[in-house]
């Protein structure tokens, strides 16, 4: 579903990742790990055309998307979820994920209000108050709910931990593993392993914009040099 091949790209001239390669199956699962400034958020940025590539491909299903809009990006079929989260305060819950609200690029569109109210029952309980008196988790929940109501073939998140609780953040987590059973591929940027466990089989660890490691959590559970070497403090 998802071929990424020696994707570099930067800010200004400021080069933040470089020789980014790594494939994506339909209803598969894989977490990006690494430190702060490693180049997490920027690969997914990329991916959603937020953040030019400066050479390389990204196809998806087939056709690379490497020149294409943001928007273009979300009709053919990726759903996002920046690290921001980015909800309409002053819209109610349920008119935030309405204004997410269309059919997948199939034409298919089995993510509803109510069913992401069945995922998220912590939001549905809120349904009409404004996004904004929602707490961190609520908020996080509302902006993966939104993303689902694109009805997206493949879903990437940004440091959704970011600022949770940890009993929130395991709750995220079981509500992740539903989706990959329900077979919505996944790519995760994230710094809780816990979590991207949860969400992805796969992962790869990014050091100052590369890959550093590729390999499963099991693998990786085997390799605790690895660990200690790219994700230690």
């Amino acid at each position: 579903m998802l071929d990424v091949r020696n994707i570099r790209s930067g800010y200004g001239k400021a080069l933040a990742i470089e020789d980014v390669t790594f494939t994506l199956g339909a209803s598969e699962s894989l977490a990006i790990l690494g430190r702060n400034g490693a180049g997490k958020s920027t690969t997914l940025k990329t991916l959603m055309g937020m953040t030019p590539a400066w050479q390389g491909r990204i196809g998806f299903k087939g056709n690379d998307i490497v020149k294409l809009s943001s928007d273009a990006i979300a009709r053919a079929g990726i759903g996002y979820v920046p690290e921001e989260r980015r909800i309409f305060e002053s819209l109610s819950v349920t008119e935030n994920l309405q204004t997410g609200e269309k059919a997948g690029a199939s034409g298919d569109a089995p993510w509803t209000v109510a069913r992401v109210f069945d995922l998220f029952p912590e939001i549905a309980r809120r349904s009409t108050a404004p996004a904004g008196t929602l707490s961190g988790g609520e908020r996080q929940m509302l902006a993966v709910g939104r993303a689902l109501m694109g009805n997206p073939d493949l879903l990437l998140l940004d440091e959704p931990s970011e600022g949770l609780a940890p009993v929130v953040v395991n709750r995220l987590g079981d509500a992740l593993s539903e989706l990959r059973r329900a077979g919505i591929a996944i790519l995760i940027s994230e710094q809780n392993r816990r979590l991207a466990r949860l969400a992805a089989e796969n992962v790869v660890i990014m050091e100052t914009g590369r890959i550093a490691y590729r390999g499963t959590f099991s693998e990786l559970d085997r390799n605790p040099e690895i660990t200690a070497r790219l994700l230690g403090v």
